[in-house]
This record gives structure tokens, sequence and C-alpha cells, in this order.
């Protein structure tokens, strides 16, 4: 995706007026949704789906439709939902509930409303007030997406439960009230289906691990766009919960009624407080549980041992990838610093075939938590890690307390699939753990000699550098050869890295193993100093033309005397270096180095028995490389061979072996005990300059510094004088590791190694670098460190009041008081007071907002006026004023039916065939009020119902009437009954029906505002300032975030400059576009009102024009119903089927919200 001067980085964000609309992916028609089988107030029977998410969705195409629903114009915030779900069918075209839903999904999900700057006091009745009540938290995403289902007439419930999210607490009993959470089930297809759209917005972040633990909050800057404004609102979406499988869900929703889990056996309460926590990448990995008892979230450790197996995919199980984390969970009490940053490195991971397992050894007790992280490097949308799942373990006080592993690598343990594909095979050793009781081990892998196998030791008992003396590396005869002398009882790591010389890959980790030291025998034994840890030639040894004239790199003398010969170029300069263990050997030993041409021959006299190392180096430019090693095992100068018959019988450059490891035993030693002259040390550090001793005669001194993974940036260190002493100032560019060797240079031009150094530079913010250490106290270094940790408090407590969050801000003043500042006079623990303040009066003002009680209402809103703090309660005052309005109004009103004279009636009762709009207003009365419809389909039985008295009557009725009784269905066919007739044209033909028609509109207008909306005028701000709302460019550089002011004056030059697939709300005449759509219809724009004609009456186009671009596959209509029924031809469809669908229901809806019917307005 290049960018140049002449295009723009966001021009894939904006419409183009010459760009055409994609054209949907054509598929056969599926079969239609069956209404009939609703029945009464009930919905159809749920069942188990008969296909799968996958066979469901097959062959069926989306982008089209999410294209249409993420370019809804943003002017359809200010408008009522009517005309927002108008355009999500696009004008009524779409008449397939799938399309639909999708739609309504898409639209819903295109919105992050964390970052959505809604303005305080949006307009009644709009979409931008029910998002603003989301935000107050006196609405939720459930809600949206069943209103937006009712306005496109698809069956939708609210399934009320409970569900894992934030506020769940790993393996602890559920706490009922804090996840209690609602989401979704519609009706498609002959099948319901289950959606979570606030789950499907706020999981779409991946979680790879990187911060286990640990949650960020986001910091959203509104920017203006001067040039642009970006049409589209297109926030990331995750799939898995658009008609999520049943069995997937259930791992993290438990509905309260079990049939909403649409399985065969439904799940029990207990039974999911215990399984593990499963997230969506367990499933798309199609990863499984083999046993039961690893299905169950808390995992109780034996003595610290504990195990957890995994089933893969056997097709898929090559490509998939895993890595872990280990950490003590927050609300654990223990506390060991020392082991709790190495706590990766007690689990045990190992892929074999279609298999996953995790074996635990925990050196100390407390509560952990343990996640399990997933990719698929086949897969293109699979390739980074994300949470698999999360188990928490238990760990009691262990026996014996020992260290962890020293380091966990990313492919586990033993041989698995990076193992097969490098291609080396082990010989041996072919399990994941080796024991030993002496650490005497000989490890045999058969891989190319181009493969430049290479290995690295490491454990928590010996110095890292320390313990290269006691291991080595050779090969031979198409096998690579480990050996070691492993000197303390403990846990060892070896972690061996190769290439794969037939794909050409880089030097990667290939095989890992653990060694355990039983130290039945502990031996002190090193090998010489051997460069790298491996004999033979070194990988510059080609590139500088240096070879040996023999192949073997063991060689044995009988009498203390060897000859070693290479081949070199004439101009290179060849050094060499000796060593051995002994002190004795080192001071008899001696190397005789003579030139013939390019041969360079070593006489060596090595007349104490024992072991001894040739290194031989090149001089390159002006440092000294490796380019060749030799052991020599010299039997020493004495009259009697050592050993038996058939050990000297042995070839040369051959070790005696025994049961396959290398017999030591016959090695000849002297009585003095080995002294390693070589000094050998890991230094750790996070700065960029280390100081390292060096030798008190520094005349012939030469210091090499080699980071570790880039052997030809040597460079040389210079030593300096310091406090008396001398010095090495190392300095370190880069994090990661470094060798850093102190080199005697001799007269006679050969080499003595002083010192090896492993010098570890660390992240800052890595697990080791927060490893416990005790330097020596610096007073400026811990002034520096208070200061910094005041800052960071300082910045918590800011981040926790910006929050919002009452629990995080109490929190974060605890710790700021106990630690920063306590004064009363403190500007930010003010802030922090009168932020806590005033968000206890909002929950005050939440629940008076809940209660609907007027006095109560009063009081709370007096509150937060006064205690309004930085204005933040601004958008909670708005909505709880309009409430209170609407509550004074509908007191009012029922004040006036109490009041009104039973003998007006008397007016209605007269007609026999009364004029226009008046059976239309008393039945949406009488629909409103809980009739059945089969009581008012006919003028007379609307008579009947009016001549009532007592409790009956209809002036009762109306007194104790309450709007949030009415479903949202019946009150939308309410709507279409009164709209066509004004009050004024009511009034001149019958003043009391005109009593009704205000009635009615008044309680329509309050279940428009408790349900969300069902109408309204356009409204569209004047003022700049009215709206903003953040639009995240996604261009090349993928960093921009762009705002700009939603104004009538913007909207209308953005809807000149561009294509848009919809009509601005309200707008009378339009040309024809050029999806082939005209304007709406205008039969029924009376007082130019939008249309409110139910939307699966719209079938087909408005205008007459056919369709140019279609949807979607050919979808199959759903059928009207005919008008000839006993249903009076006012009512539409949508009333019809209302009618019909509560036949069985004849005492009102004042039970439907136990029934589950009316949504839960409050969240």
């Amino acid at each position: 995706m290049g960018s140049g001067a002449s295009q723009p980085e966001e021009e894939d964000d904006f419409m183009d007026v010459a760009s055409e609309e994609p054209k949907p992916k054509k598929t056969a028609p599926k079969k239609k949704t069956s209404r009939k089988k609703r029945k009464g107030n009930k919905n159809p029977e749920t069942n188990v789906p008969s296909t799968t998410k996958e066979e469901f969705l097959a062959d069926v195409d989306f982008e089209y439709i999410d294209n249409h629903a993420c370019k809804a114009p943003h002017a359809l915030l200010y408008s009522s939902f009517v005309e927002l779900a108008d355009y999500l069918t696009d004008e009524g075209a779409w008449q397939d509930d799938l399309v639909k839903v999708r739609s309504v999904f898409r639209w819903v999900t295109s919105y992050n409303l964390k970052k959505l700057q809604i303005d305080p006091n949006p307009p009644a009745d709009s979409v931008l007030e029910y998002l603003s009540k989301i935000q107050c938290n006196i609405g939720n995403h459930a809600n949206l997406f069943y209103i937006l289902c009712q306005m496109v007439d698809v069956p939708c419930v609210i399934v009320d439960g409970m569900t894992k999210n934030s506020a769940y607490k790993l393996g602890e009993p559920l706490n009922k009230k804090a996840i209690k959470a609602q989401w979704n089930a519609v009706y498609v297809k002959d099948e319901w289906r289950l959606i979570d759209v606030y789950w499907a917005t706020t999981c779409v972040e991946i979680n790879s691990g990187d911060t286990p633990g640990e949650i960020h909050m986001a910091k959203y800057t509104k920017r203006r766009v001067e040039r642009k404004v970006k049409l589209e609102h297109r926030e990331p979406v995750d799939e898995c919960y658009f008609f999520t499988e049943p069995y997937h869900l259930v791992w993290t929703h438990l509905p309260d009624d079990e049939k909403w889990q649409l399985l065969p056996h439904p799940m029990k309460q207990s039974e999911f407080e215990k399984l593990v926590y499963v997230r969506e990448r367990m499933h798309e990995l199609e990863v499984e549980f083999p046993a039961k008892k690893n299905r169950r979230v808390n995992v109780f450790l034996k003595q610290g041992i504990g195990h957890i197996e995994l089933d893969l995919p056997p097709k898929r199980s090559k490509f998939l990838r895993f890595k872990y984390v280990f950490y003590r969970s927050k609300g654990s009490m223990e506390d060991d610093k020392d082991v709790d940053v190495l706590l990766n490195n007690c689990v045990k991971m190992k892929q074999t075939g279609t298999n996953l397992f995790f074996d635990f050894d925990v050196p100390v007790c407390g509560t952990f938590n343990f996640e399990i992280y997933g990719k698929d490097a086949n897969h293109p949308d699979l390739q980074e890690f994300d949470l698999m799942c999360t188990y928490s373990v238990r760990a009691p006080v262990p026996e014996k307390k020992l260290l962890p592993l020293p380091d966990n690598p990313d492919i586990g343990w033993g041989p698995n699939m990076t193992t097969l594909k490098s291609g080396i095979k082990p010989i041996t050793h072919k399990k994941s753990k080796i024991v030993t009781d002496d650490g005497i081990i000989e490890i045999k892998i058969q891989a190319p000699k181009d493969s430049n196998l290479t290995m690295e030791t490491r454990s928590g008992v010996v110095d890292d550098a320390t313990l290269t003396k006691y291991v080595m590396l050779r090969w031979e005869e198409g096998h690579y050869i480990i050996n070691t002398r492993l000197p303390k009882a403990g846990h060892y790591i070896m972690k061996i890295n190769a290439r794969n010389p037939k794909k050409d890959t880089e030097v990667e980790n290939v095989l890992n193993y653990i060694i355990k030291h039983n130290g039945k025998q502990e031996v002190d034994n090193p090998f010489p100093h051997i460069e790298n840890n491996a004999l033979g030639p070194s990988e510059n040894a080609e590139k500088l033309g240096v070879r040996a004239v023999f192949s073997e790199t063991i060689v044995r003398t009988k009498k203390g005397n060897a000859i070693v010969e290479i081949e070199a170029d004439e101009a290179t300069e060849i050094k060499h270096e000796i060593d051995c263990t002994n002190e004795d050997a080192r001071n008899a030993m001696m190397a005789t180095a003579s030139q013939e041409g390019r041969l360079h021959t070593y006489n060596m006299d090595l007349p104490v028995a024992g072991e001894y190392t040739l290194n031989i180096y090149a001089k390159k430019e002006s440092n000294v490389v490796h380019v060749y090693s030799f052991l020599i095992i010299s039997a020493g100068k004495q009259k009697k061979p050592l050993g038996n018959k058939s050990d000297r019988s042995k070839s040369r450059g051959s070790l005696s072996n025994r049961s396959g490891v290398t017999d030591f035993s016959n090695i000849p030693t002297t009585g003095k005990s080995n002294t390693p002259r070589l000094i050998t040390k890991t230094f750790r550090t996070k700065e960029v300059e280390l100081l390292v001793p060096a030798p008190d005669d520094t005349t012939n001194i030469v210091a090499t510094l080699t980071p570790k993974d880039n052997q030809n940036e040597t460079v040389n260190v210079a030593p300096l004088r310091k406090d008396g002493s001398n010095w090495f100032n190392v300095p370190l560019a880069s994090i990661g590791e470094y060798n850093f060797d102190v080199i005697t240079q001799n007269p006679d031009g050969s080499l003595n190694y002083v010192a090896k150094y492993k010098i570890r530079r660390l992240d800052i913010n890595s697990a080791e670098a927060n490893e416990p250490e005790q330097p020596a106290f610096d007073p400026d270094a811990h002034f520096k460190a208070r200061a910094k940790k005041k800052q960071a408090m300082v910045q918590g407590l800011e981040e926790a009041i910006e929050s919002k969050n009452a629990g995080m801000i109490e929190k974060a003043m605890m710790v700021y008081t106990a630690n920063v500042s306590n004064n009363n006079q403190d500007q930010l623990l003010e802030r922090a007071e009168q932020t806590l303040k005033a968000l206890a009066v909002r929950k005050d003002l939440l629940n008076a907002y809940e209660k609907r009680h007027i006095p109560t209402l009063e009081r709370r809103l007096n509150r937060a006026r006064a205690c309004n703090y930085n204005k933040i309660l601004d958008s909670e005052i708005v909505l709880a004023s309009r409430l209170l309005d609407r509550l004074n109004t509908l007191k009012n009103l029922r004040k006036e039916v109490m009041m009104t004279d039973t003998k007006a009636l008397t007016e209605l009762k007269r007609y026999t065939c009364p004029p226009a709009g008046i059976h239309e207003v008393m039945s949406c009365t009488l629909l409103l009020l809980g009739h059945p419809p089969w009581e008012i389909d006919t003028w007379p039985k609307c008579q009947g119902i009016i001549s009532r008295t007592g409790k009956e009557s209809i002036k009762f009725k109306m007194a104790d009437f309450d709007p949030r009784d009415v479903p949202l269905d019946v009150a939308l066919d309410g709507k279409d009954m009164i709209d066509p007739y004004s009050e004024k044209q009511i009034h001149d033909v019958s003043p009391t029906a005109a009593a009704f028609h205000y009635w009615g509109t008044r309680q329509l207008k309050e279940v428009e505002a408790t349900a969300v909306s069902l109408g309204g005028k356009n409204f569209a701000p004047d003022d700049a300032t009215e709206l903003e709302t953040i639009a995240e460019s996604e261009g090349s550089d993928g960093t921009s975030t762009e705002v700009m002011p939603l104004t009538q004056e913007n909207l209308n030059q953005f809807d000149k400059s561009t294509n848009q697939n919809g009509h601005a709300p309200g707008q009378k005449t339009s040309p024809l576009r050029p999806n082939g759509h005209g304007p709406p219809s205008t039969a029924h724009t009376q007082s130019q009102k939008p249309s409110t004609r139910p939307l699966s009456d719209r079938t087909g186009m408005t205008n007459g024009t056919s369709r140019t671009t279609p949807p979607l596959p050919p979808i199959t209509p759903r059928g009207l119903y005919s008008n000839g029924s006993n249903t009076p031809s006012t009512l539409t469809p949508r009333g019809i089927k209302i009618f019909e669908y509560r036949n069985t229901k004849k005492k009102g809806f004042g039970n439907q919200r136990k029934l589950g019917i009316i949504p839960d307005w409050k969240g």
C-alpha cells in the first residue's frame, strides 16, 4: 500500500462519487421465515439449531450489507429509530430476516460508544439520546438490538443471565449481581440464533499475553478535520458473537432460563461455575478438552505437581502454535518475590502430534492464574496470539523449596513439530526429561553438518558463564554429540538451536531438554577451555580458508606428545591457545608452533596425564576470531599404558564409550585437584554501560565484546584506571546478550584466556529485570526512584479520576494519601474527592430514575445540579429532567382523565357508523389499554367496551395505565392507527374523540421515551459544538484519529460530495439515486411527516423502479395477510399479526414484563 503526494492516505475511507456499489454474491434462495408458529404472547418454541453456524451461513456474503450499514449517514443519529430502521432495510426492499438482522447487527457494532463524544443534551426521542443512555448505564446494547429488530419486524428476545465478564473472579463462587448481563436471541429461518452485540464490540482487541492480568485504559483524543468528513463508522467487530454456536457461548454465558441455552442437555449453574474460563480463540482453533477434570477452572497441585492436557485437531495441529503466562493472582495473600518473577519457568509445555501438555512443578504456595494463548500460522486471521483459556492454579506449601527453571522456551520441551521441520532427529534421548545420578550425559542427534547446531545450558544452581565449562559439542560421522559433566544437583535446561539447510532457514530454537541431576555423585570436573563449547571448525574457518589436516577433533596421545596440523593462507596470521584444568599440567605443558608455507604445525609436549584443549585463532583486521578447537587426551609420560587392551585398541579421534555414555573414568589425572584458572561470571544490567574488573597488569591485555546474535560485530574494549583499580567500561548498545573475553598475548604469539564473561542487558520492563537485587545503597538513586514512584502514583490517581470509576478512584486515593500527600489543600486530592461525591450523587440519581417516583426524582435532581463537579453529570441531569417532565405530564393527564365527565362518552355511543378517524383513535386507545384485537375489530365491539362502568370502565383503565407495560410491537401498531389523523382533524369531527387522541399521543410519546423511540421530527443541531464524534482513520499508517462536528451544514456539504446509499431524514423529494432508488412514497405523508408504515409492508420499490444492484442473493419476501378477515382494514399487517399472536391473552399486558417480552429499559 504505497502512498504519494498526489494520493491521500485515507482515500479508501471516503466514498467516491464515481465509485460503484459492490455487487453481492449470488446464491440460491433460502426457505423463508414462517411466522404462523408465533401464537398468543409466546414466541416460537425454542429448539436446538439443526445446523451449525458454518452450514447456516454457507454461501452468504455479507460484504454489501455491512458496507450499507457502516455507511449510514451520521444525520440518522439525530433522527428517530423509524428512519434508522428504514435505512437499514434499504427503504424496506430487504425482506429476508437474515439480511435485516445482519444490517442491524453491523450498524450497532459499527460505533464504539467509548469513543463517541455525545453532547450532554442530545435531541429528545432520537437515536443519539438512547446512545447517551447507554453511556450513562441506563440502557444497553441488548435492548438497542431488540428495539431495532422489532422495528424491522424480526422476532427477537432479550436473554437475561450471567456472563463471565470483567467482574468475574476466576475460580471463585459466582457473584450473580456483579456478572448479571443481557444478550439476544433472534428467530431466523425457523431457528433461534444467539447474538451478543456488546461482546462483539468489546472482544475485538487481541490479548497477546504480553501484559497478563493488566487492564489498560484507552485514552481517546478529539481532533478536528478541516477538509474532509469521514463518512464511514466502521469499528472492528468480533464475528464469533454473531450467531454464536450454543455449545460455544455456554462457556461464558448462562441464561436464567435454561431453554435459551439451545442445548439438548442444558448446563446447570453449579457446572457453569466450575468451568474453565474459555474465550473464542479456543473454538477458532478447534482445541478440545480430553478429560472432564481439565474442564474445571480450579487446578489443585499436589506438592506443587500438576498436569493439564488439551486435544488438538489432527488436520491443523502442525500449524498451531501456543504459549502461556503463569503469574500470581491479585487475590493471593502469599508472596515470594524471589520466585514470582520466574513463575513461567515452573511450567513445562510440550506439543506432540495432536496433544498439548502442561506440567507444573511449583516450588511456592499460593493462588495463580494460568493463561494459554494460541495462533494458527496457516490462517490469515489467526496469525497473532490470542487468549484461549484461563485456569486458577492452587498450590499448597511445598515440602522443599526448589528454584524454578531458568527459562521457558516458546516451543516447549522435548521433540516437537519444530524439531521435525528442522530436519534433525534425536537418537539417544527422545523425551523431554533426562535424569542423571552423576551429571555425565552423552546426547546424540542426527543432523547434517551444515545445520550449524549450537546448544546453550542454563541452571539456577550454577552461573551461566561457569556452566559453559561443563558442556561440550562436536560433530562426528553424521551426528552431533553433546557431552556434559554437570557439577551440582538440581535442574538444568539445554536449548538446542539449528537451521534447516534444505529450506535455508535462519537458526532457531528446535529442541529443548530438562535435565535433573539427582546428586548421588557430585564431581566438579570441568572441561578445559573450549571456545564456544564446540570442537572442530567454526563458521569463520571456511571464510578465512582454515582447515585441519586430520578430521579428528579428539586426539589421544600415549606418550605425552601430540602433533596437530592445520592449513591456512600464508597471509593469515594464526594464533593459538593451549589450556588444561590441572594446575601442574598447566605449568608443565608446552606447545611449539612452526609454519611452512600454508602448513601450521603445533608440536605439544604434555607430560602430565589429563585433558588439554588447543584453540586456534586467526587475526581478522584488528580482531582475533576463533577458527578451530581440539581436545587432546594425554596419558602422560608413563612406562605402563593406561587401561586394558580393549581401551588401547580404540582408534584415534574417538572416546571410549560405555552404555552409550562417554567414559571419563579412564582419563588420567594427578593427585592434585583440578583448579580452573579461567574466570567466568554472568552479569545482568539495565544500563547502557557496565564496569568490569580488569587485571592489574594490562600491558598485553586484549578485551573483546561480541553480541551473541551477531558474531561479526566484535569490538575491542580498552582498560581504564578508576579509584586506584583497572576496569573495563563495557558499552552495551542494545538489549540482549554479549560475550566479553579478556585475553593476554604471550611473547611467542600464543594466547591465554584470562576471563570469559556473559553480560545480559535487560529490558527494563522484563520480568528478569525486575528480579530482586541487593545493590549498594545509593542516596541519589534512592531519591530518584522515590520521586519516580510518586509521579506514577500521581498519574494513577489522575487516570482513575478520568475513568470516573468510584472503585478505582478510592483505591488510587488510598495509595496517594499513604505515599504522596494527605494534605486537605492538595488540589489533585480535592479533585478526586469532588469526583467521588459527584459519582455517589450520580448513583442515587440513576436509582431515582429507575424508580420513577416524582418527589424522590426531584430531590435527587436538585442535588445532582448542586454537585455537578466539572459538569460530569450533565448527561444524567438532562435525561432525568426529561423523565421528570414526562412523569409530571402523565400525572396531570391522569388527573384530567379522572375529572372527565362520563356523559361525554354518550356522543361516541350514538355513532352507528363513525366518521373517518374515530374508530382508529378509539382502537388505538383500547389497544394500548390491553384489549385483545378481537374485541375492537369492529365499531360495535368498541362501543360495548366504552359503555362499561366501574373498574372495567375505560376511565379507570386510563387512570391506572402504565406505558411501560406496552410491548413495542403493540405501540407500533397503535401509532400506525393514529398517525394519519391530527388532533385538529379529530376535534373538528368529535371533541370527545379528540381528547382520546390527545391521551393516546401523549402515552405513545412516553412509550417512545421508555422503549427508545418510535418516531419524532428530524432534528439536526445548528450549533457546531452540539456533537463531536470520533472517526478513526485507517490509512496506511493506521495512526491518525479524526473528528468532525456533525452539524447540518457539514452534513449537507458531504451529502453533496459523496455517494450516499440512503436519504437524509426529512427529505421531501429526491432524484433517482445511483442504486436505482427514488424518493419514499408520499401516500401517507400528511402534514409533511415521514411515513411510519411498518417496514414489512414495503415489499418493493416505492417509485416503481426496478433494482439494478440486488443487495444479496434472491430473497423470498414474507407473505402478507389478507384484509378479508374480521380485523378492521385500518390495521397494518403488523397489527393483524399482533392481534393473532395474542389470542390466548384476554386480560391486557400487565404481566408482559414478567414474561420477558418487554425489554428492561434499565439495561
